[in-house]
């Protein structure tokens, strides 16, 4: 599969179905997320993920072909209109079909819309007749769905949408679908976190968020003991630290390197908290072992816990939680 071009036209693509449809802008990011969330737990490989990825990003991508104010309309639509927009799954399928590093998904985006007691639609299919990826897309819209605005209704909370999706199991939704889902986004975060006050996240906010806070902590550290060795060492010694362990980060595809003393994070946005944090973790693990055997364990523990007083509570909290500092101290 030639995944650089795939990415790069499911993105294009799902940019214009928001400037077709403004009510959905955000919508195909987040349903991606939670498909992606989903597809990890199930143990997917890369490359199925990637697919799913780009299959729910494009999932509605049958709206571009048509009428904005149909899609757009506040009162009840006509039967004409409603069949209309119910062929949006077979219009976005025949759509990706004839380019070639999309075809292969064009399955799962005309059965997104299938529900596992054979009401669902453009073809009533039931059960395992659905394509597991095209199930995989109907949780994850369900889900976000729940936890939208809509013109009509508050979004849900968290405990209201989980309960609505493990409700839709019984008819429309996979319930081994469902209940991995939930065991996925638990993983995550606590779903209380999911609320703030009045404000409702989504999932996808939740997932960016909990990442920021784990690469602040990383690059706080990491950065800081890199700082502390170059006074000790001298540029010429650490221009060689540098160059060994950005070789090694490239070598085993971290998605991580540093440039004089500074970290570059060119790590997938698709990736979850736990798999940055195992990056990271790898990354910090390399860095403090090239110091220790240039000046001992005694003296470099000694620094790395000095570079832990440079993090806030809420860092060495976040350190702890995902053991970013994994025996350190």
């Amino acid at each position: 599969m030639y995944f650089g071009v795939e990415a790069a036209t499911a993105r294009n693509l799902a940019t214009v179905i928001e400037m077709k449809d403004p009510f959905t802008k955000g919508h195909a990011r987040s349903v991606s997320r939670a498909a992606v969330t989903l597809a990890k737990e199930l143990g997917y490989l890369d490359d199925h993920v990637n697919s799913i990825e780009h299959a729910a990003l494009l999932h509605d991508v049958g709206v571009i072909d048509m009428d904005r104010r149909v899609l757009q309309k506040q009162g009840r639509l006509s039967s004409e209109e409603f069949e209309r927009i119910r062929m949006h799954p077979v219009i976005g399928a025949n759509m990706v079909r004839p380019i070639p590093s999309l075809s292969h998904i064009a399955p799962f985006i005309e059965t997104h819309h299938e529900r596992w007691d054979g009401h669902g639609y453009p073809n009533g299919l039931r059960e395992q007749e659905i394509p597991e990826e095209g199930r995989i897309i109907g949780v994850a819209e369900t889900f976000d769905a729940m936890m939208s605005r809509r013109s009509h209704r508050d979004p849900f909370s968290p405990s209201r949408a989980i309960t609505g999706i493990k409700t839709a199991a019984r008819s429309q939704l996979d319930p081994r679908l469902v209940e991995a889902f939930i065991a996925g986004i638990s993983r995550i975060a606590p779903l209380e976190e999911f609320e703030e006050g009045e404000e409702r996240l989504s999932l996808d906010e939740l997932v960016r968020r909990e990442k920021a806070k784990i690469q602040t902590a990383f690059i706080t550290m990491g950065e800081t003991v890199w700082w502390m060795f170059s006074q000790l060492l001298g540029d010429g010694m650490i221009d060689g630290i540098e160059h060994e362990i950005n070789s090694f980060l490239k070598r085993h595809g971290m998605g991580v390197r540093f440039k004089e003393g500074k970290i570059e994070d060119a790590i997938p946005q698709r990736v979850l908290p736990e798999e940055l944090a195992d990056i990271y973790r790898a990354t910090l693990a390399r860095e403090i072992s090239s110091f220790e055997r240039l000046v001992g364990k005694e003296v470099a523990r000694q620094y790395i816990r000095s570079a832990m007083e440079s993090l806030t509570d809420a860092g060495r909290q976040t350190c702890r939680q995902y053991r970013l500092c994994e025996g350190v101290g």
